[in-house]
Formats: structure tokens, sequence, C-alpha cells
């Protein structure tokens, strides 16, 4: 008994550091793009971390989320409010098999340069954006309002992007959602393993 003991105490301590390197790579990895591309962000990487905690995004690995902030700061040019948001969509989409998580960070950079076109393309692509939103969009980057019209239209995507994740997941049959549904409480397990190594 004491020595099935003493090797659960083992794996977890192996478990734990191996979580605690993970966690650590993904932040180094954050800090240098936060230092190399994120100036735009205004964060620090203590600041980053702190946000990334807040992310909810179920099936994702701790890691997961700092690797998509640190996808973020690489673009240098979306907006520090927008990340959170930005991060839940992309694995949210990303955790029942849709884009990965970096092609939809890119998307959102796309938007951030050219809302109307990003929005125009995503909506042909899906319909999930409606002309009214689309005309919305570049009604205020006419009147010069880029900025307005940038936070606006990644509001928009942000929704558009969770909805494709929710069709994706209803249209999954029975036994592939067990399987997904089993892989992410997996990962979320992983996860809150990740984060108490860290707290």
């Amino acid at each position: 008994v004491l020595g099935v003991a003493i090797a659960g105490s083992a794996t977890a301590l192996v478990a734990m550091a191996v979580a605690f390197y993970q966690v650590n790579q993904a932040q180094n990895e954050m800090s240098r793009n936060l230092v190399s591309f994120g100036a735009s962000l205004g964060l620090t990487s203590q600041q980053a971390y702190d946000m990334a905690k807040n992310v909810s995004a179920s099936g994702s690995s701790f890691t997961a989320i700092l690797d998509v902030f640190s996808e973020i700061a690489k673009k240098g040019n979306i907006a520090q409010e927008a990340m959170q948001g930005i991060a839940e969509a992309a694995l949210k989409l990303e955790s029942v098999g849709g884009n990965a998580a970096t092609k939809t960070v890119e998307l959102f950079s796309k938007l951030a340069d050219e809302p109307v076109k990003a929005l125009s393309e995503y909506a042909q692509a899906t319909g999930l954006v409606t002309q009214a939103e689309i005309l919305r969009i570049e009604a205020l980057a006419k009147a010069g309002q880029e900025a307005t019209a940038t936070a606006e239209a990644t509001r928009i995507l942000e929704a558009a992007v969770k909805q494709e994740a929710d069709l994706m997941y209803a249209s999954l049959s029975p036994i592939s959602r067990l399987w997904l549904d089993i892989k992410n409480g997996t990962k979320s397990a992983w996860a809150a393993v990740q984060e108490f190594s860290t707290a």
C-alpha cells in the first residue's frame, strides 16, 4: 500500500512538473511576442497572463490560451480590449473541429486592417454576418470612424465565430459529440492542472 501511495505521489509530482513546464514555455513565448510585436496592446507579460486566466475556453488548456494571446501579439494590429473575446471565439471554434485558433486570429487581424472586406468574405463563406451589419460597418468607416468600425466589426465577428462553433457542434453525430465532449473534458482537466501548477 505504501508503494502504491509513493508511486501515485510521484506520478502527481511529475504531472505538475510537466504542466508547469508547458505553461512556462507558453508564457515565455507570449512574452517574447509581446516585446517584439505587441506594443500596440500596451500589456506586460504579467498583465496578459492574468487576462488569460479570465478566458472562458471550455476544452482548451491554459497553454492554448497563452498561445492564442501570443498569436494576437504577433499580429500587432488587434486591440487589447478584444483579446479575451477573440481567444474565446477562436478556441471554441477549434475545440469543435473548426479552423485552428491561429487561422481565426488571422481572420481577426484582417478585420483590423479591412473590416468591411473581412466581414464580407466571412459572410459569403458562412452566411453568419448580415448585409445590414456589413453596411453599418461600411458607413462607420466612410464617416472616418475607423476605430469604431473595427471595434464593432470585431464584436460582430466574435459572435459569428461562436455561432459557427455552436452550429458545427450541433451538426455532429451523437457519437462524434460524445467523443468531442470526452476529449474536451480531458483538456479541461489538464487545463486545471496547468493553472494549479502555476498558482
